[in-house]
């Protein structure tokens, strides 16, 4: 088994902006590594709803990179990302415009390690390793993304240099254990809490939506209800999810140390299922648009009807033709 890999200043500036708010999430993570994608199963433990699954292309941080292995040639290891984000800070911080970065497996004390050594330039030479355990590359099928409901809503957040949501989101977890997700396909979508004699809220309108692969466009109506001739997207179809605060803004931490890089960021309602938020990633100096992307996935909570408040109408039957019963109308 070997694998080895070369990356510049700016790839190790991605590598350690990227593994900050990952390395939040768990102790512990995978991290899979085939000829043409890094792959990065990390979450919280069974317990806390939350899991995360990042894809990047191999060639968009590692400008040479060797790998072998009797499975395929592919590496899954498990390993501390928090440790590993550490020593690549130590490394970027020592490395100059001239300098790379090597990556490699190895072996100390007959013990598997991830070195990281800083190569040319100027300045003191670093180098370090991070313990790590071999696994057999088809236990990353239990590591997988879960397995969801197709999304409700869809809404293309405003930009990660937008600091509103971000701060709001803190201060909701300071005040309230749950907040509520209201989005609209219409382009709406508002973030409110509520404790005793204290509320807060953020609403944004007139943002981007995603109707492919969504429960308001066409092509899912035709699909699910042939008696609807004319399917056309639904731009009034909503949804709302009650998630944990803590949750809500561990799925954000992103913004940050991610700024830069992410194109853009989405978040999917799934109805008393799942809230997804994909980002879209890297773009800039360490790779180029749709090269990968970082996904949250964080559990809901069950809504009681009279926590929506009036004028809240159900989504759950779907627009019938002219003429139809609504009420026998298909998903």
């Amino acid at each position: 088994m070997r694998f080895k890999a070369r990356t510049t200043k700016a790839s190790v500036s991605f590598l350690v902006s990227l593994l900050s708010p990952l390395a939040r999430l768990s102790e512990t993570s995978y991290i899979k590594i085939d000829p043409k994608q890094l792959r990065i199963s990390t979450g919280g433990g069974e317990q806390s709803g939350l899991k995360c699954f990042t894809e990047v292309s191999l060639e968009a941080i590692f400008h040479a990179y060797k790998i072998e292995s009797m499975q395929g040639n592919q590496i899954l290891v498990e390993c501390d990302l928090n440790h590993l984000r550490s020593l690549l800070s130590s490394i970027l911080t020592a490395m100059t415009p001239t300098s790379t970065c090597l990556l490699k497996l190895a072996k100390r004390n007959l013990y598997p390690v991830i070195v990281v050594e800083k190569e040319g330039g100027e300045g003191v030479d670093v180098k370090g390793e991070v313990p790590v355990r071999v696994l057999q590359v088809n236990e990353f099928s239990n590591m997988l993304p879960p397995k969801t409901s197709v999304p409700d809503v869809q809404v293309i957040l405003p930009p990660a240099s937008n600091p509103t949501l971000r701060n709001v989101l803190e201060k909701m977890k300071s005040m309230a254990g749950h907040v509520y997700v209201e989005g609209c396909m219409s382009g709406d979508i508002s973030f409110s809490s509520m404790t005793d004699g204290v509320a807060a809220k953020v609403f944004f309108s007139g943002l981007k939506v995603a109707f492919q692969d969504c429960k308001a466009s066409a092509e899912y109506k035709a699909r699910n209800n042939p008696r609807n001739s004319a399917p056309r997207d639904d731009e009034t179809h909503k949804c709302v999810v009650k998630v944990e605060a803590k949750r809500l803004l561990e799925m954000f931490r992103w913004q940050i140390p991610l700024q830069k890089w992410v194109a853009e960021s989405t978040l999917c309602m799934v109805k008393d299922e799942m809230l997804i938020l994909h980002c879209q990633l890297p773009v800039g100096e360490a790779g180029t648009d749709g090269t990968g992307g970082i996904t949250f996935y964080g559990s809901v909570g069950e809504i009681d009807r009279d926590e929506l408040g009036e004028g809240w109408e159900d989504d759950d039957v779907e627009e019938a033709e002219d003429g139809e019963d609504p009420s026998v109308a298909g998903d």
